[in-house]
């Protein structure tokens, strides 16, 4: 029988995938990693007059684990109690170190159909168009959204936020120096809604750095990395006062802006390279694999069906194809092949690419059969003779294409290679002038800037434009890379009880440049300095604050580069406010 109809072969929908970490690994690693090392440190303890069973004290763990069994709908209650080895709660990837410290939401109402423009108090304005609004379904929201909005623009307000700042680019590990950052997300009636594709909220974000040396950045947090966006988009509120001449700005940036505008540029250049080999590699010729045929098995009944080959293109290497009623059909009978069906279509089966599924109907009559893919006779040799030569074609283009994948790889690697190592040369020369660049930078920030932007009063100064397509964390940031000199992994010792300290959060703060390094315990919170430049460490210990001073921090590493000295400042970290004053900044 030879049945004619039309396909209609339905699209599949991709599937996300959540990341998650476990850090108690990196937790059980520092503790052995500090404990080596302060055992090994003979002479401190004896000054110290610290016992080696104070440690021990300080970093065993005893957990008490109260769970509640239901039987037979009765409620029991027991304790478990586990050693040091109990698995901890998974560490978030944004956690803020003290909640007190946390920056707030500012929360903004808009309607979806009318869209509208809001002023935050930072003078930053926030524009939504009409329509700009889904659900999880990608429906059209319709009412009112709650836009929750809040922003990081200082040193104190990056460590309360616990936001990392850390970005890894083609394996090298950067250190982003902020010029504002914010956090901006969307909701109703407390589910999440999401910007719609092809629309986009813009945010001018009012900066009070005015240089042009900045990128924008995403963070990804399920990646955990910050993505590179594009280069800044400043717009300048007001013109220089007739005082600073352009003269000199230029000679504050002749020393500056060559440095700086190597670092970069350098994650620009590594992500655009990615960016055009993916695009090279994706472009690559594709071959489908050819299907095997089967052939028919002796009395099984069959129909022939004509199909749309842009339906099922697997089965187009094949002519005289005919379809085999599956033996699981429990509802076909031959009275089937009488009937006069007026609509006749065929889709994918439950097993996809090796049967499909035989749609017919007559009137209020319809009935369903999994058929298969067969040939008979003579047609099954020829199939199969056809079936090798493609299959050998495929295999052919598939070893080109895998040679050619591999290339471009390589020839990427090598890019990247000679990128990394072009920025080290480039660094290493400019690196005599970095003092200079350090003093320009002061004198530029303290007087150009000042006196440029004075008769603003609290306006203002600088304007960021950002294009908010996904709801999230956006930064303007300057990459530099971490210093590696002076390699230190500390141990913290309180001013007042000259006792260890175990944390459980500490903040490199280089004050010469702002820069706020998050350190990790998986490497016993090491860090490196420069001698040059001015620090302090932020160390957080359950509810206790501690705060290793920049004289403390010089103190600390001319004395001895592995014990810092810090003095308890919970009292003054309860409130951000507070926090921004104990530290100076």
């Amino acid at each position: 029988m030879s049945l004619k109809f039309n396909l209609n072969r339905p699209k599949l929908s991709d599937e996300e995938i959540n990341k998650q970490r476990d850090f108690d690994a990196l937790v059980k690693k520092f503790k052995a990693e500090s404990l080596k090392k302060a055992r090994g440190d003979e002479s401190w303890w004896k000054n110290k007059k610290i016992t080696y069973s104070a440690i021990i004290a300080g970093i065993t763990v005893i957990c008490t684990v109260t769970y509640l069994s239901i039987q037979n709908k009765e409620k029991k209650h027991e304790t478990l109690i586990t050693s040091n080895n109990t698995q901890k709660p998974k560490q978030q990837f944004i956690q803020s170190p003290k909640k007190s410290l946390d920056v707030p939401y500012t929360t903004y109402k808009v309607n979806n159909s009318t869209g509208g423009e809001f002023k935050h108090p930072s003078n930053t304005k926030i524009k939504v168009p009409k329509n700009c609004f889904v659900d999880k379904n990608g429906q059209n929201i319709v009412g009112e959204v709650s836009i929750q909005y809040r922003e990081f623009n200082n040193v104190p307000e990056i460590i309360g936020s616990g936001i990392p700042m850390q970005y890894d680019s083609a394996g090298q590990k950067l250190q982003l120096q902020s010029a504002g950052m914010f956090d901006i997300k969307g909701f109703q009636n407390n589910e999440a809604v999401f910007i719609d594709q092809g629309k986009s909220i813009e945010v001018a974000y009012a900066s009070d750095n005015a240089e042009d040396r900045f990128n924008q950045y995403y963070l990804d947090s399920v990646a955990g990395n910050w993505k590179y966006i594009r280069r800044d988009n400043i717009q300048l509120n007001t013109k220089p006062n007739k005082g600073i001449t352009q003269n000199t700005t230029a000679k504050a940036q002749e020393h500056t802006g060559n440095f700086d505008e190597l670092q970069a540029q350098l994650p620009k250049k590594i992500d655009s390279l990615q960016i055009v080999y993916t695009k090279k590699i994706e472009a690559l010729p594709k071959a489908v694999k050819p299907s095997a045929p089967a052939a028919s098995k002796p009395g099984r009944p069959i129909f022939q069906i004509d199909r749309d080959p842009q339906d099922f293109p697997e089965l187009n290497a094949f002519d005289n194809v005919v379809f085999e009623v599956g033996e699981e059909n429990k509802n076909y009978t031959s009275e089937l092949h009488q009937v006069t069906w007026r609509d006749i279509k065929i889709s994918e089966g439950p097993q996809k690419g090796k049967n499909y599924l035989l749609n017919l109907t007559a009137g209020k009559r319809k009935e369903s059969l999994i058929v298969y893919p067969v040939f008979v006779g003579a047609n099954y040799e020829k199939a199969m003779v056809l079936y090798k030569q493609k299959l050998s074609q495929y295999e052919a283009v598939q070893a080109k294409r895998m040679a050619e994948e591999k290339k471009l790889i390589q020839e990427m690697e090598l890019k990247q290679a000679a990128f990394l190592k072009a920025q080290k040369e480039k660094e290493a020369a400019l690196s005599a002038q970095q003092q200079l660049m350090l003093e320009a930078k002061r004198n530029r920030r303290e007087q150009d800037l000042n006196n440029q932007f004075a008769s603003l009063n609290n306006q203002s100064k600088t304007q960021r434009i950002f294009e908010v397509f996904n709801f999230g964390i956006y930064n303007s940031d300057c990459a530099k890379p971490l210093p590696v000199e002076h390699l230190t992994r500390p141990i913290f010792v309180s001013t007042e009880q000259q006792t260890p300290i175990m944390p459980d959060a500490v903040y490199l703060v280089n004050r010469s440049n702002a820069t706020v390094i998050g350190l990790s315990r998986d490497n016993g919170f090491e860090f490196g300095y420069r001698e040059s430049d001015n620090y302090i460490i932020c160390v957080f210990q359950k509810n206790e604050v501690h705060l290793c001073s920049d004289d403390l921090f010089k103190s600390s590493i001319n004395s001895d580069k592995h014990q810092f000295l810090v003095k308890r400042i919970t009292a003054q970290s309860e409130h951000l406010q507070d926090f921004k004053k104990a530290l100076n900044l």
